[in-house]
């Protein structure tokens, strides 16, 4: 709430504030306002449907009487799109690059580094994840099936035993594990909270009551699958 107000405010900079329109789409009715708390305030009061608390889109738009000056921002969950324009040269690349300022410290990105920088991290912290489960788990599963292996055993079957020790082993592992890269892109996804303060700090901080309980229920659950398995590994190993 407080950083968008701090954007709207800046935008339009140098317009008349008579010429600000801040307006949001709901169920095919758009509601406008001169600013963003009258804007909460019409739509409250409205018989608009839904959470009112959640919105995906909010637009500014504000222009000069005579058109030389003239700047829009729309956003929602996905994107922040920002168009200035006029003939006045020198306010319509002071405010866009005002703007820009103001959207990286705010943690913006381009959309096009912003698109390769998640798909990198995604994909690094998911091979990182897989990497670690199955390397831990061959090394335990090694570890007990030398120990059980004999003479009378072929190197296939211990072969075999490890890689069931893994399937077994690594399922709880693995789910946790998952569910922790889950759980904090779900923390880490843009939200737009005109009525609210976006929580900021570590992605455990941001993600929610409800989140934290299904994540620490699912730890619990799998470390006691480990102890159990612990407990009966040499009986699943021969």
């Amino acid at each position: 709430m407080s950083e968008l107000n701090r954007l709207i405010s800046l935008a339009p900079e140098g317009l008349p504030s008579t010429s600000v329109n801040v307006s949001t789409e709901r169920g095919g009715t758009r509601y406008g306002a001169i600013n963003l708390t009258e804007l909460v305030i019409h739509l409250q009061d409205s018989n608009a449907s839904g959470n009112l608390n959640t919105w995906d889109n909010l637009r500014l738009e504000a222009e000069d009487p005579a058109a030389s000056r003239r700047i829009c921002i729309a956003i929602d969950k996905q994107r922040v799109t920002v168009e200035v324009s006029g003939d006045d040269a020198t306010w319509v690349h002071g405010q866009a690059a005002r703007v820009e300022v103001f959207l990286k410290a705010a943690g913006g990105l381009e959309e096009e580094k912003a698109w390769s920088n998640g798909r990198v991290a995604l994909a690094s912290q998911a091979i990182t994840l897989i990497g670690v489960t199955v390397t831990a788990w061959a090394t335990v599963v090694g570890f007990k099936a030398a120990g059980v292996h004999s003479s009378e055993q072929s190197a296939a079957e211990v072969v075999w035993r490890m890689a069931l020790g893994v399937l077994i082993g690594a399922g709880p592992v693995a789910a946790v594990s998952f569910s922790f890269l889950f759980f904090m892109h779900r923390a880490n996804r843009a939200q737009l909270l005109p009525t609210a303060e976006v929580a900021h700090g570590p992605w455990w901080s941001r993600a929610s009551s409800a989140d934290k309980i299904a994540l620490l229920a699912l730890t619990v659950a799998a470390g006691s699958f480990l102890v159990a398995l612990a407990t009966l590994g040499k009986e699943l190993l021969k």
